[in-house]
Protein backbone atom coordinates (compact mmCIF):
# COMPACT_ATOMS: atom_id res chain seq x y z
CA UNK A 1 0.00 0.00 0.00
CA UNK A 2 1.04 3.47 -0.81
CA UNK A 3 2.09 5.34 2.40
CA UNK A 4 -0.13 8.12 2.93
CA UNK A 5 1.56 11.67 3.13
CA UNK A 6 -0.78 14.32 5.20
CA UNK A 7 0.45 18.13 4.36
CA UNK A 8 0.46 21.46 5.97
CA UNK A 9 -3.30 22.37 4.50
CA UNK A 10 -4.10 19.71 6.84
CA UNK A 11 -2.92 20.89 9.82
CA UNK A 12 -3.66 25.05 9.36
CA UNK A 13 -6.36 24.20 11.97
CA UNK A 14 -4.60 22.34 14.28
CA UNK A 15 -1.52 24.19 14.24
CA UNK A 16 -3.26 27.36 15.05
CA UNK A 17 -5.54 26.01 18.07
CA UNK A 18 -1.83 24.77 19.28
CA UNK A 19 -0.41 28.45 19.59
CA UNK A 20 -3.62 30.00 21.07
CA UNK A 21 -3.65 27.11 23.74
CA UNK A 22 0.24 27.85 24.53
CA UNK A 23 -0.33 31.98 24.78
CA UNK A 24 -1.74 31.27 28.17
CA UNK A 25 0.27 28.49 29.76
CA UNK A 26 4.00 28.87 29.02
CA UNK A 27 4.34 31.41 31.78
CA UNK A 28 2.96 28.59 34.14
CA UNK A 29 5.42 26.33 36.11
CA UNK A 30 4.50 22.71 36.73
CA UNK A 31 1.17 22.16 38.99
CA UNK A 32 3.07 20.35 41.83
CA UNK A 33 4.13 22.68 44.73
CA UNK A 34 6.10 20.08 46.63
CA UNK A 35 9.91 19.86 47.13
CA UNK A 36 11.84 17.03 44.44
CA UNK A 37 15.05 16.14 45.08
CA UNK A 38 17.12 14.54 42.73
CA UNK A 39 18.93 11.22 43.56
CA UNK A 40 22.77 11.32 43.16
CA UNK A 41 23.93 14.80 42.89
CA UNK A 42 27.46 14.94 44.32
CA UNK A 43 29.26 18.20 45.55
CA UNK A 44 32.69 18.18 44.59
CA UNK A 45 35.20 20.32 45.69
CA UNK A 46 36.54 23.10 42.87
CA UNK A 47 39.50 24.27 44.97
CA UNK A 48 40.69 20.64 46.44
CA UNK A 49 44.33 20.66 45.59
CA UNK A 50 44.86 25.03 45.19
CA UNK A 51 47.88 25.95 47.04
CA UNK A 52 51.25 26.74 47.21
CA UNK A 53 52.27 23.31 45.91
CA UNK A 54 54.37 22.59 49.67
CA UNK A 55 53.12 19.71 50.68
CA UNK A 56 51.86 16.69 48.74
CA UNK A 57 48.08 17.77 48.48
CA UNK A 58 48.59 20.78 46.91
CA UNK A 59 49.21 21.47 43.14
CA UNK A 60 51.04 24.37 41.76
CA UNK A 61 48.95 24.46 38.37
CA UNK A 62 45.30 24.27 39.81
CA UNK A 63 43.26 26.96 39.41
CA UNK A 64 46.20 28.77 37.48
CA UNK A 65 44.24 30.48 35.29
CA UNK A 66 41.06 30.88 36.94
CA UNK A 67 38.65 29.19 38.80
CA UNK A 68 37.44 25.35 38.23
CA UNK A 69 33.36 25.91 39.01
CA UNK A 70 32.49 24.81 35.17
CA UNK A 71 34.26 21.71 35.29
CA UNK A 72 33.63 20.64 39.06
CA UNK A 73 29.76 21.23 38.54
CA UNK A 74 30.35 19.14 34.99
CA UNK A 75 31.81 16.23 37.14
CA UNK A 76 28.77 16.27 39.16
CA UNK A 77 26.41 15.98 36.25
CA UNK A 78 28.18 13.28 34.81
CA UNK A 79 28.02 11.30 38.07
CA UNK A 80 24.17 11.68 38.28
CA UNK A 81 24.40 10.27 34.41
CA UNK A 82 26.55 7.56 35.07
CA UNK A 83 24.34 6.80 38.19
CA UNK A 84 21.29 6.26 35.25
CA UNK A 85 23.90 4.08 33.03
CA UNK A 86 25.99 5.95 31.26
CA UNK A 87 28.78 4.70 32.62
CA UNK A 88 31.75 5.68 30.17
CA UNK A 89 31.15 9.41 31.47
CA UNK A 90 33.63 9.43 34.60
CA UNK A 91 37.49 8.00 33.37
CA UNK A 92 38.78 7.39 36.32
CA UNK A 93 37.35 5.74 39.67
CA UNK A 94 35.34 8.90 40.69
CA UNK A 95 32.19 6.57 42.19
CA UNK A 96 34.04 4.56 44.41
CA UNK A 97 33.94 3.87 47.96
CA UNK A 98 36.81 5.72 49.82
CA UNK A 99 39.49 6.02 49.82
CA UNK A 100 39.84 5.85 46.02
CA UNK A 101 36.92 8.42 44.98
CA UNK A 102 39.12 11.53 46.15
CA UNK A 103 42.79 11.07 44.42
CA UNK A 104 40.13 9.73 41.37
CA UNK A 105 38.15 12.98 41.41
CA UNK A 106 40.88 15.12 41.57
CA UNK A 107 42.45 13.50 38.46
CA UNK A 108 39.02 13.65 36.95
CA UNK A 109 38.92 17.55 37.45
CA UNK A 110 42.25 17.60 35.68
CA UNK A 111 41.16 15.69 32.79
CA UNK A 112 37.97 17.28 31.82
CA UNK A 113 39.96 20.68 32.44
CA UNK A 114 42.51 19.30 29.55
CA UNK A 115 39.36 18.20 27.71
CA UNK A 116 37.47 21.22 27.31
CA UNK A 117 40.50 23.22 26.04
CA UNK A 118 40.55 24.25 22.86
CA UNK A 119 43.52 23.42 21.61
CA UNK A 120 43.44 19.76 22.70
CA UNK A 121 43.58 16.64 20.61
CA UNK A 122 40.20 16.01 21.59
CA UNK A 123 38.45 18.82 20.45
CA UNK A 124 40.67 19.64 17.59
CA UNK A 125 39.71 15.84 16.51
CA UNK A 126 36.45 16.56 16.57
CA UNK A 127 35.58 19.82 14.78
CA UNK A 128 37.74 17.60 12.26
CA UNK A 129 34.99 15.93 11.75
CA UNK A 130 32.53 18.10 10.04
CA UNK A 131 29.89 16.94 12.24
CA UNK A 132 28.22 19.58 13.68
CA UNK A 133 26.86 18.19 16.60
CA UNK A 134 30.69 17.47 18.03
CA UNK A 135 31.32 21.49 17.43
CA UNK A 136 29.97 21.96 20.73
CA UNK A 137 33.13 21.25 23.46
CA UNK A 138 30.89 19.27 25.69
CA UNK A 139 29.37 17.40 22.77
CA UNK A 140 32.62 16.14 21.78
CA UNK A 141 33.61 15.01 25.07
CA UNK A 142 30.56 13.03 25.80
CA UNK A 143 31.28 11.23 22.14
CA UNK A 144 34.79 10.74 23.57
CA UNK A 145 33.72 8.78 26.77
CA UNK A 146 30.70 7.02 24.54
CA UNK A 147 27.16 8.76 25.39
CA UNK A 148 27.61 11.37 22.92
CA UNK A 149 24.38 12.24 20.97
CA UNK A 150 25.29 10.88 17.90
CA UNK A 151 24.17 7.31 19.65
CA UNK A 152 20.59 8.85 19.17
CA UNK A 153 17.82 7.87 21.68
CA UNK A 154 19.82 4.22 23.27
CA UNK A 155 22.66 5.95 25.48
CA UNK A 156 23.12 9.28 23.83
CA UNK A 157 23.58 12.40 25.66
CA UNK A 158 23.18 16.12 24.53
CA UNK A 159 24.35 19.26 25.20
CA UNK A 160 21.57 22.06 25.77
CA UNK A 161 22.79 25.84 26.45
CA UNK A 162 19.64 28.46 27.38
CA UNK A 163 20.39 32.64 27.99
CA UNK A 164 17.85 34.85 30.23
CA UNK A 165 18.03 37.79 28.49
CA UNK A 166 15.67 40.25 29.61
CA UNK A 167 12.21 38.50 29.87
CA UNK A 168 13.11 35.95 27.34
CA UNK A 169 15.17 32.87 27.41
CA UNK A 170 16.92 32.23 23.75
CA UNK A 171 18.42 29.48 22.71
CA UNK A 172 21.28 29.14 19.71
CA UNK A 173 19.39 26.75 17.19
CA UNK A 174 20.93 24.23 14.99
CA UNK A 175 20.62 26.24 12.19
CA UNK A 176 23.09 29.16 14.02
CA UNK A 177 20.66 31.45 14.63
CA UNK A 178 19.30 32.76 18.66
CA UNK A 179 15.76 31.93 19.03
CA UNK A 180 13.13 32.34 22.14
CA UNK A 181 11.00 30.85 24.50
CA UNK A 182 8.92 33.76 24.96
CA UNK A 183 7.43 34.93 28.28
CA UNK A 184 9.50 32.23 30.75
CA UNK A 185 12.59 32.75 32.72
CA UNK A 186 15.24 29.90 33.52
CA UNK A 187 13.76 29.02 36.58
CA UNK A 188 10.34 27.69 34.87
CA UNK A 189 12.73 26.20 31.66
CA UNK A 190 14.55 24.59 33.98
CA UNK A 191 12.34 22.51 35.32
CA UNK A 192 11.34 20.80 32.15
CA UNK A 193 14.72 19.28 31.88
CA UNK A 194 14.38 17.98 35.24
CA UNK A 195 11.31 16.58 34.42
CA UNK A 196 12.64 15.09 31.28
CA UNK A 197 15.16 13.30 33.78
CA UNK A 198 18.06 15.57 32.51
CA UNK A 199 20.99 16.53 35.03
CA UNK A 200 21.18 21.21 34.90
CA UNK A 201 23.68 24.04 36.38
CA UNK A 202 23.28 27.18 36.84
CA UNK A 203 25.68 29.51 35.47
CA UNK A 204 25.50 32.66 37.94
CA UNK A 205 26.28 35.97 37.54
CA UNK A 206 26.29 38.84 40.33
CA UNK A 207 27.84 42.24 39.01
CA UNK A 208 28.79 44.09 42.40
CA UNK A 209 29.55 42.23 45.25
CA UNK A 210 32.36 42.36 47.90
CA UNK A 211 31.16 38.19 48.84
CA UNK A 212 31.59 36.96 46.33
CA UNK A 213 35.09 36.46 44.71
CA UNK A 214 33.71 36.20 40.94
CA UNK A 215 31.10 39.01 41.02
CA UNK A 216 31.64 41.63 37.84
CA UNK A 217 30.10 43.04 34.93
CA UNK A 218 30.70 40.40 32.48
CA UNK A 219 28.89 37.05 33.43
CA UNK A 220 28.78 35.88 30.14
CA UNK A 221 32.42 35.90 30.31
CA UNK A 222 34.24 35.01 33.37
CA UNK A 223 32.45 36.37 36.08
CA UNK A 224 30.38 33.80 36.39
CA UNK A 225 29.86 30.84 38.76
CA UNK A 226 28.37 27.35 38.02
CA UNK A 227 26.33 25.22 40.58
CA UNK A 228 24.55 21.69 40.13
CA UNK A 229 20.59 21.59 40.82
CA UNK A 230 19.65 19.17 43.29
CA UNK A 231 16.16 20.22 44.48
CA UNK A 232 13.30 21.96 43.76
CA UNK A 233 9.90 23.74 44.79
CA UNK A 234 8.19 25.62 41.69
CA UNK A 235 5.53 26.69 44.56
CA UNK A 236 4.62 30.42 45.37
CA UNK A 237 7.76 31.65 46.37
CA UNK A 238 10.21 29.11 44.47
CA UNK A 239 13.47 27.75 46.00
CA UNK A 240 16.49 25.79 44.27
CA UNK A 241 18.68 23.59 45.94
CA UNK A 242 22.18 23.36 44.75
CA UNK A 243 25.48 21.88 45.15
CA UNK A 244 28.38 24.55 44.99
CA UNK A 245 31.74 23.76 43.84
CA UNK A 246 33.26 26.86 45.98
CA UNK A 247 32.39 26.27 49.30
CA UNK A 248 32.70 22.93 51.58
CA UNK A 249 32.18 22.25 55.27
CA UNK A 250 35.44 22.50 57.26
CA UNK A 251 36.34 19.00 57.31
CA UNK A 252 33.47 17.71 55.84
CA UNK A 253 31.41 17.93 59.13
CA UNK A 254 28.13 19.88 59.25
CA UNK A 255 25.67 21.62 59.37
CA UNK A 256 27.22 22.09 56.63
CA UNK A 257 27.66 25.23 53.45
CA UNK A 258 27.68 28.18 56.09
CA UNK A 259 27.27 32.28 54.78
CA UNK A 260 31.09 32.35 55.27
CA UNK A 261 32.56 28.83 53.74
CA UNK A 262 33.14 29.81 50.38
CA UNK A 263 35.47 31.21 47.96
CA UNK A 264 38.88 32.33 47.10
CA UNK A 265 40.32 36.07 48.20
CA UNK A 266 37.04 37.76 49.33
CA UNK A 267 37.12 37.41 52.92
CA UNK A 268 39.32 35.78 55.62
CA UNK A 269 37.36 32.55 55.01
CA UNK A 270 39.15 32.46 51.42
CA UNK A 271 42.80 32.10 52.46
CA UNK A 272 44.80 29.85 52.24
CA UNK A 273 44.81 28.30 55.19
CA UNK A 274 41.08 27.97 55.62
CA UNK A 275 40.57 26.38 52.09
CA UNK A 276 43.17 23.92 53.35
CA UNK A 277 40.23 23.03 56.32
CA UNK A 278 37.52 22.80 53.95
CA UNK A 279 39.37 19.90 51.56
CA UNK A 280 38.36 16.56 51.73
CA UNK A 281 40.96 14.33 53.21
CA UNK A 282 41.19 10.57 53.69
CA UNK A 283 39.05 8.03 54.02
CA UNK A 284 35.52 10.58 54.09
CA UNK A 285 32.64 9.76 52.57
CA UNK A 286 31.90 10.42 48.74
CA UNK A 287 30.40 13.79 48.75
CA UNK A 288 26.80 12.60 48.30
CA UNK A 289 23.35 11.94 49.70
CA UNK A 290 22.76 8.14 50.26
CA UNK A 291 19.48 8.24 50.52
CA UNK A 292 16.54 8.63 48.38
CA UNK A 293 15.21 11.55 48.67
CA UNK A 294 18.41 12.68 50.99
CA UNK A 295 17.15 13.29 54.53
CA UNK A 296 17.42 16.86 55.94
CA UNK A 297 20.90 16.64 57.66
CA UNK A 298 22.02 15.17 54.43
CA UNK A 299 20.59 18.55 52.12
CA UNK A 300 22.11 20.94 54.66
CA UNK A 301 25.21 19.28 54.55
CA UNK A 302 26.06 19.32 51.24
CA UNK A 303 23.38 21.78 49.24
CA UNK A 304 22.83 25.55 49.59
CA UNK A 305 18.98 26.40 48.85
CA UNK A 306 18.41 29.59 47.21
CA UNK A 307 14.99 31.75 47.38
CA UNK A 308 13.84 33.57 44.32
CA UNK A 309 12.84 36.91 44.10
CA UNK A 310 9.68 38.54 42.31
CA UNK A 311 10.20 37.63 38.65
CA UNK A 312 11.80 34.90 39.04
CA UNK A 313 15.52 35.21 37.84
CA UNK A 314 17.54 36.59 40.51
CA UNK A 315 18.39 35.33 44.18
CA UNK A 316 16.83 36.56 47.66
CA UNK A 317 20.16 35.86 49.89
CA UNK A 318 18.10 37.63 53.05
CA UNK A 319 18.62 34.27 54.92
CA UNK A 320 21.74 34.07 57.58
CA UNK A 321 23.43 31.58 55.90
CA UNK A 322 23.06 33.05 52.38
CA UNK A 323 22.81 36.48 52.31
CA UNK A 324 26.54 36.60 49.70
CA UNK A 325 24.39 35.06 46.82
CA UNK A 326 21.52 38.07 47.15
CA UNK A 327 20.80 39.47 43.79
CA UNK A 328 22.84 37.18 42.47
CA UNK A 329 21.07 35.88 38.62
CA UNK A 330 20.59 32.63 36.92
CA UNK A 331 22.06 34.00 33.78
CA UNK A 332 22.06 30.71 31.75
CA UNK A 333 21.50 27.17 31.82
CA UNK A 334 24.07 24.25 31.03
CA UNK A 335 21.75 21.14 30.73
CA UNK A 336 22.69 17.46 29.46
CA UNK A 337 20.07 15.58 28.21
CA UNK A 338 19.18 12.26 27.53
CA UNK A 339 18.60 12.08 23.92
CA UNK A 340 14.59 11.96 23.07
CA UNK A 341 14.73 12.66 19.35
CA UNK A 342 17.28 11.43 16.85
CA UNK A 343 17.08 10.88 13.16
CA UNK A 344 18.87 7.69 11.27
CA UNK A 345 19.19 6.15 8.18
CA UNK A 346 17.13 3.95 6.26
CA UNK A 347 16.93 0.43 8.34
CA UNK A 348 15.19 -0.65 11.03
CA UNK A 349 11.17 -0.39 9.60
CA UNK A 350 13.50 -1.42 6.21
CA UNK A 351 10.48 -4.24 5.61
CA UNK A 352 7.71 -1.07 6.00
CA UNK A 353 8.96 1.31 3.94
CA UNK A 354 11.07 2.20 0.55
CA UNK A 355 14.81 1.57 1.06
CA UNK A 356 15.87 5.37 0.70
CA UNK A 357 13.65 5.99 3.57
CA UNK A 358 15.13 7.68 7.07
CA UNK A 359 13.73 7.51 10.74
CA UNK A 360 13.56 9.48 13.17
CA UNK A 361 13.28 7.58 17.08
CA UNK A 362 11.35 10.03 20.02
CA UNK A 363 11.59 8.51 23.16
CA UNK A 364 10.48 9.87 27.11
CA UNK A 365 14.38 8.72 27.69
CA UNK A 366 13.58 6.96 31.12
CA UNK A 367 10.92 5.85 33.32
CA UNK A 368 9.27 8.96 35.26
CA UNK A 369 10.24 11.60 32.94
CA UNK A 370 7.63 13.60 31.20
CA UNK A 371 5.56 11.79 28.86
CA UNK A 372 5.38 12.67 25.19
CA UNK A 373 2.60 13.08 22.73
CA UNK A 374 3.04 15.72 20.09
CA UNK A 375 6.99 17.36 18.64
CA UNK A 376 7.99 18.88 15.61
CA UNK A 377 11.45 18.49 13.88
CA UNK A 378 12.99 21.59 12.24
CA UNK A 379 15.54 20.90 9.70
CA UNK A 380 18.53 23.04 10.30
CA UNK A 381 18.80 22.96 6.44
CA UNK A 382 17.17 23.66 3.36
CA UNK A 383 17.63 19.95 2.56
CA UNK A 384 13.91 19.78 3.89
CA UNK A 385 11.43 16.97 4.99
CA UNK A 386 9.57 16.58 1.95
CA UNK A 387 7.55 13.28 3.19
CA UNK A 388 6.83 11.64 6.11
CA UNK A 389 5.14 7.76 6.50
CA UNK A 390 1.74 7.83 8.49
CA UNK A 391 1.82 4.08 7.51
CA UNK A 392 4.24 2.94 10.07
CA UNK A 393 3.17 5.12 12.79
CA UNK A 394 1.60 2.91 15.60
CA UNK A 395 -2.19 3.23 16.65
CA UNK A 396 -3.31 6.69 17.68
CA UNK A 397 -0.44 8.92 16.07
CA UNK A 398 -0.97 11.15 13.21
CA UNK A 399 1.39 13.49 10.81
CA UNK A 400 1.42 16.04 8.66
CA UNK A 401 3.99 18.45 6.68
CA UNK A 402 4.90 22.39 6.24
CA UNK A 403 6.62 22.11 3.55
CA UNK A 404 7.76 25.85 2.96
CA UNK A 405 8.60 28.97 5.77
CA UNK A 406 6.28 28.87 8.88
CA UNK A 407 6.59 29.95 12.99
CA UNK A 408 6.87 27.35 15.68
CA UNK A 409 4.43 28.01 18.44
CA UNK A 410 7.13 30.60 20.17
CA UNK A 411 6.85 32.68 17.33
CA UNK A 412 10.43 32.00 15.76
CA UNK A 413 11.02 31.47 11.86
CA UNK A 414 11.23 28.00 10.78
CA UNK A 415 12.25 29.03 6.90
CA UNK A 416 13.13 24.93 6.62
CA UNK A 417 9.19 23.69 7.30
CA UNK A 418 8.74 21.01 9.83
CA UNK A 419 7.18 17.60 10.59
CA UNK A 420 4.68 17.66 13.23
CA UNK A 421 4.02 14.30 14.92
CA UNK A 422 1.21 13.40 17.42
CA UNK A 423 -1.41 11.18 19.52
CA UNK A 424 -4.90 13.25 19.25
CA UNK A 425 -6.74 13.11 22.65
CA UNK A 426 -9.35 10.45 22.95
CA UNK A 427 -10.25 7.00 22.57
CA UNK A 428 -7.12 6.27 20.63
CA UNK A 429 -4.91 8.95 22.41
CA UNK A 430 -1.77 7.03 23.11
CA UNK A 431 0.99 9.02 24.36
CA UNK A 432 4.85 8.19 25.00
CA UNK A 433 5.89 7.18 28.60
CA UNK A 434 8.69 6.08 30.26
CA UNK A 435 11.05 4.09 27.46
CA UNK A 436 8.62 3.80 24.87
CA UNK A 437 9.80 4.20 21.30
CA UNK A 438 7.99 6.12 18.57
CA UNK A 439 9.92 5.30 14.89
CA UNK A 440 8.50 7.71 12.12
CA UNK A 441 9.25 7.15 8.38
CA UNK A 442 10.81 10.24 6.67
CA UNK A 443 12.67 11.67 3.75
CA UNK A 444 14.19 14.79 2.67
CA UNK A 445 14.90 16.55 -0.29
CA UNK A 446 18.18 14.58 -1.17
CA UNK A 447 16.82 11.07 0.58
CA UNK A 448 19.18 11.69 3.42
CA UNK A 449 19.02 11.44 7.15
CA UNK A 450 18.87 14.84 9.00
CA UNK A 451 22.63 16.17 9.82
CA UNK A 452 21.25 19.05 12.32
CA UNK A 453 17.86 19.63 13.50
CA UNK A 454 15.61 21.49 16.44
CA UNK A 455 12.77 18.97 18.02
CA UNK A 456 10.24 20.75 20.08
CA UNK A 457 8.84 17.86 22.57
CA UNK A 458 5.76 18.25 23.90
CA UNK A 459 2.91 16.83 26.43
CA UNK A 460 -0.35 18.16 26.11
CA UNK A 461 -1.42 16.79 29.51
CA UNK A 462 1.03 19.27 30.66
CA UNK A 463 1.23 22.54 28.18
CA UNK A 464 3.23 24.38 30.10
CA UNK A 465 6.05 21.48 29.80
CA UNK A 466 6.46 22.76 25.84
CA UNK A 467 10.82 22.44 25.39
CA UNK A 468 13.48 22.10 22.68
CA UNK A 469 16.29 19.83 22.00
CA UNK A 470 19.14 21.47 19.61
CA UNK A 471 21.56 18.61 17.90
CA UNK A 472 24.25 21.05 15.78
CA UNK A 473 24.11 24.33 17.56
CA UNK A 474 27.28 25.22 19.05
CA UNK A 475 26.93 27.50 22.12
CA UNK A 476 30.35 29.87 22.75
CA UNK A 477 30.68 30.32 26.37
CA UNK A 478 34.04 30.99 29.05
CA UNK A 479 34.62 28.59 31.04
CA UNK A 480 36.85 29.91 33.26
CA UNK A 481 36.23 32.06 36.15
CA UNK A 482 38.51 35.29 36.78
CA UNK A 483 41.69 34.56 37.91
CA UNK A 484 41.85 33.50 41.62
CA UNK A 485 44.85 36.34 42.33
CA UNK A 486 41.67 39.03 41.93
Amino acid sequence: MKPETVCSSASTGRWSATLCALAFTLCLVPKSNAQTFYSNVPDFFQHQKWGTGDNKVEDPDWEKDGGWCFYASTINQFFFLKKKGYNGLLINDTIAGPPKWLPASSAELKQLVSDYDPSSKLQMDCKGLGNPLLEDETNCILADRSAGPERGIHGGLVHQYLQQIGTTVQFLSSDGTRKRIKNTTLFTEMQKYLRGGDSVNLRLGHIASDKVWWSGDDPFGPNFHSVTVAGIDPGKDGKIWFADPDSNPDHNHFSGNTNDNSGWKTTTRGELPYIRLRRFVGNEQLPVPVHNPPTQIEIDQRYLVAVMQAGGTSFDGTGAEFDRYDDTDIVALNIIEIVKGAAKGAGKLEELKPASQNVFEVTPGGVGNLPIDEFWVFPSTSDQINFVDTSTLPRGWQADLQLAFGLDAWGNDRPHGWMHVFTPQGADYNPLKGTDVLDVGYDTLSQNPLAAWDVMLAYQGDPANLRVQVFGGHPMQVYLQVNPGK
